[in-house]
């Protein structure tokens, strides 16, 4: 084992340490600092919500409406405008930092849905006012589908256009991504030959959108009933149905990791196309990890309907397409469907962030029940205790420091003693003070080991004052050096709040300042990594937060 001495800390590192730990003050610091955008502030999320143009121009003094969960409220967006950056018709994100935004703040938990009722008012661009809709014309429906979960906010924007094809874009709801309504300007009736698609002036017939092919109201006869001249009115009504077509069904909110069934129902109309005998095949756009079923050809006895099943693992909104191909190919369908954050989810992200793999769906059942007994706390505890992740430390130093995988008497020694109680940072500064490091990294002089230490254990460069101080007292005991930075408070800093540090990694938002000293203190007085690691991982905005993978 490259001549490590094998000495430990008097430290029990066990599971009811760390839950005694988690349970006292320690978990006040992470529940406390929330620093990330659309985070909960005063009680409530703040949501942020932004209209721009075909053009790339954000536009103000929009109205929008939210409503669900008993709440009902308006926003309006500030007067002005900007210019979002990005390419592409339209620019499919936004950011508050380059134009107006409305918010509406202190949204509590709760599935929400955000309309347009006013759009921003007309200009000498575009006389007639604007049409909400990327489609670029009157569309049937330009709604936001919004998830407030844990102070975490997630939305799904899904635009129908006259000709019933449907789109959608998922934002975050914060100042930096925030929910964007596409609303495309008016033309005049027969301004110019893109400016009509029948040429009877009625509402679908003012487009300046792209792609041009989707503003044709279908059926026309139905279409001044469904639209009203500008202002329009669609965003408000849903949308006819197409002649053919797949609806789906499943309910409206899920579980993660249940399995869901979701019928498929072939019409014609409103009415059930009992002779339907395509095959169907369902996806998601929207979730990655979703289990899907097979492609699935409709026979006689189904009469239209098949009920399949399928797994999401994304929290948070999620949408699933059904499309056909065969006799009556071309038909389609989407549902959004809100997947909870509940303790499955909230396991599978424990396996993901602590053990760096995909938990299998039995390994999420497990833990999952093993809440009910140990409570979130001290299942967490177990994930940031296990061999599992000792071996991965374990792993991590020596490919950082020594350049090689562990061998295995090596692998199997460390493992023991990081569950026995020894600390990381004394694995750290044991493998910094071998032979095998100081001739390698530190290129076999103690210039070149401690220019190594500050690269390899504090992430930067010494300064040259840095350096020439540590070489100044003669030889260096390279073993106290070594114990020196893997102990010091600026490494418990980067532990916390650098680029991969625990509030990043867990929270997925930065650190803010008083957190990052907090904890570094903490670490500085004897607290494991393991407790940080249990006690962020056991928060409310961990559990709350949207999968990010």
């Amino acid at each position: 084992m490259e001549g490590i001495c094998m000495k430990t800390l008097p430290r029990l590192r066990t599971t009811f340490a760390v839950v005694a730990l988690i349970a006292g003050s320690l978990s006040a610091a992470v529940l406390t600092s929330s620093g990330r955008a659309g985070a909960a502030s005063g009680g409530g999320a703040t949501i942020f919500v932004q209209t721009m143009d075909s053009c790339h121009q954000i536009l103000g003094s929009a109205v929008l409406s939210l409503t669900g969960g008993g709440v009902a409220t308006t926003a309006t967006t500030p007067a002005g405008r900007g210019t979002a950056s990005g390419a592409g018709c339209p620019v499919p994100k936004g950011t508050c930092s380059a134009g107006p935004c409305a918010t509406f703040t202190g949204v509590p938990d709760g599935i929400y849905r955000i309309i347009t009722t006013k759009t921003p008012p007309a200009n000498a661009s575009n006389p007639e006012g604007y049409a909400p809709c990327e489609g670029g014309s009157a569309c049937r429906s330009q709604v936001a589908d919004v998830n407030v979960s844990g102070g975490s906010v997630s939305a799904v924007v899904t635009n129908v256009y006259p000709n019933n094809k449907t789109t959608t874009f998922s934002f975050s709801g914060s100042s930096g991504d925030p929910i964007v309504f596409h609303d495309f300007g008016l033309a005049a009736p027969g301004s110019n030959g893109n400016a009509q698609c029948d040429g009877d002036s009625d509402a679908d017939d003012h487009s300046t959108g792209s792609p041009s092919g989707s503003c044709a109201f279908l059926p026309e006869s139905a279409e001044s009933s469904a639209c009203q001249p500008y202002p329009w009115s669609c965003a408000l009504g849903p949308p006819p149905p197409a002649a053919h077509r797949l609806g789906l069904t499943l309910p409206a909110t899920v579980s993660a990791f249940a399995a869901v069934p979701v019928t498929v129902t072939a019409l014609n109309g409103t009415a059930t196309d009992t002779a339907f005998t395509g095959t169907v095949t369902l996806s998601s756009s929207t979730d990655r990890l979703a289990g899907m079923p097979a492609a699935y050809t409709f026979t006689g006895p189904d009469a239209g309907v098949h009920v399949f099943s399928v797994t999401l693992r994304h929290t948070g909104p999620q949408t699933i397409a059904a499309s056909s191909k065969g006799k009556s190919g071309g038909l389609g369908g989407t549902l959004t469907v809100t997947v909870a954050n509940d303790d499955s989810s909230f396991v599978a992200d424990l396996y993901h962030d602590i053990l760096g793999r995909m938990a299998s769906d039995a390994e999420v059942a497990y833990w999952a029940g093993e809440i009910g007994h140990r409570g979130r706390q001290g299942v967490a505890a177990a994930f940031s205790t296990s061999p599992e992740v000792y071996g991965r430390d374990v792993d991590a130093a020596y490919q950082q420091l020594i350049g090689h995988a562990a061998d295995t008497g090596g692998r199997a020694f460390w493992v023991s003693q990081l569950g026995s109680g020894t600390y990381d940072e004394t694995l750290m500064a044991e493998l910094a003070a071998t032979s095998v490091y100081y001739s390698g990294h530190g290129k076999g002089t103690d210039r070149g080991f401690v220019t190594a230490l500050y690269q390899d254990i504090l992430g930067r460069t010494p300064q040259a004052s840095e350096l020439n101080g540590w070489l100044a007292g003669g030889p260096l005991d390279h073993a106290a050096m070594a114990r020196n930075f893997a102990f010091s408070h600026e490494h418990h800093v980067d532990l916390v709040a650098a680029g991969s540090g625990w509030y990043l990694h867990y929270l997925g938002r930065p650190a803010d300042g008083g957190g990052a000293e907090y904890w570094a203190t903490q670490l500085d007085h004897g607290t494991h990594d393991e407790v940080g690691v249990a006690t962020f991982t056991s928060s409310g905005e961990y559990y709350g937060k949207p999968v990010a993978y």
